[in-house]
């Protein structure tokens, strides 16, 4: 599965439609015509805009999945809901009654978000899947040296140009604890791909697994720094 979940597509999509539907609103309050774009825009009040920056700031998010939407969706909805107070008291063409559905449609439209999948990205943005760079499954010779010092020489179980899993199986480290690949903490590593193409760079563990399924008791990296004949070289290596 490599696409976001389906709520945040949906949800971004109707978050656009709200920021369109304002600005047709004024033109059937103030009856204006299509071409009347100058006048349009100049009906909108300073809280109509607040409203449509709003919505696209959060649709945005949505789409990529970030935390900050839990920053962005109580706003979105206290800015629905000032607005709608706002067309009711001043009685263009909204009860209070409507108003009050409007509001509580856009609490309605964050509830899908709540569903497990949409609940865990946004809790740990290294859930988004659909942003992995391709990998290449391939045994790559690697040598990883921990800040605390050592070295372990073992092999890639696949990579990718923004980082990749490092197999324990058959691991040579002489002195050196396992538990010094802790995920946060950073090494050097040494990758070579082949008999000319050698990547050398810091990395970032970010995952430390057991084996499970296909893959093998290991840690995954994220390559730090890496300089751009590297990334070159990496990316012709996962293409190949």
């Amino acid at each position: 599965m490599f696409r976001r979940p389906r709520q945040f597509e949906v949800l971004a999509m109707v978050l656009l439609l709200v920021a369109v539907s304002l600005p047709l609103q004024v033109m059937t309050a103030y009856g204006f015509q299509q071409p009347e774009l100058a006048q349009i825009f100049s009906g909108l009040a300073p809280l109509n805009w607040a409203v449509m920056a709003c919505a696209g700031l959060h649709a945005v998010l949505l789409l990529a999945a970030s935390r900050l939407v839990f920053f962005t969706a109580p706003l979105f909805v206290a800015l629905v809901a000032w607005n709608n107070w706002v067309v009711a008291a001043v009685g263009l063409n909204a009860s209070t009654v409507l108003s009050g559905l409007a509001t509580l449609g856009a609490v309605a439209l964050h509830l899908p978000l709540l569903a497990d999948a949409p609940r865990r990205i946004l809790l740990n943005p290294r859930l988004r899947w659909w942003r992995t760079a391709r990998r290449r499954r391939a045994r790559v010779s690697a040598v990883v040296r921990p800040v605390l010092g050592g070295e372990i020489r073992t092999s890639t179980f696949d990579v990718s140009v923004g980082g990749a899993f490092i197999a324990l199986e058959h691991v040579f480290a002489p002195g050196i604890p396992l538990h010094y690949l802790r995920e946060g903490s950073r090494c050097s590593i040494r990758l070579v791909l082949n008999q000319i193409q050698v990547v050398q760079c810091a990395a970032e563990i970010v995952r430390r697994v057991n084996a499970r399924g296909s893959y093998p008791e290991g840690f995954a990296v994220r390559f730090v720094c890496l300089e751009g004949f590297q990334r070159k070289m990496l990316k012709e290596f996962v293409a190949a």
